[in-house]
């Protein structure tokens, strides 16, 4: 993965399993990651891991089925990265009932 220095991404389910692994994958190729997942021991986990080399990932904790929450997550990414990426879009569409888009 060439020229993504700098980007951002949003993931969620990041606490274990493939959401953990794309995390790790991501910093390890010079993303900004914005971690979320309902488990907060988890995120603090992932967060101790791939910060030991600077700052590397930013976590909240919360619930996506929650409006609110993925709100908060977008708003979260940007304050703390300065960026905002595609989850805005995926998770208005999946509180509206719809399937994520790719927008390309």
């Amino acid at each position: 993965m060439t020229g993504i220095e700098k980007k951002t991404a949003v993931i969620t389910g990041a606490a274990g399993g493939i959401g953990q692994a794309i995390s790790r994958l991501f910093v390890a190729n010079g993303f900004r990651v914005v971690a979320g997942d309902a488990d907060q021991v988890g995120l603090d986990r992932l967060e101790a891991e791939l910060n030991r080399t600077g700052q590397n990932i930013w976590s909240k904790a919360g619930d996506l089925r929650n409006k609110a929450y993925c709100e908060d997550l977008i708003e979260y990414s940007v304050q703390a990265t300065g960026r905002l990426g595609r989850a805005r879009q995926q998770c208005r569409d999946y509180h509206e009932g719809q399937y994520p888009r790719d927008d390309r």
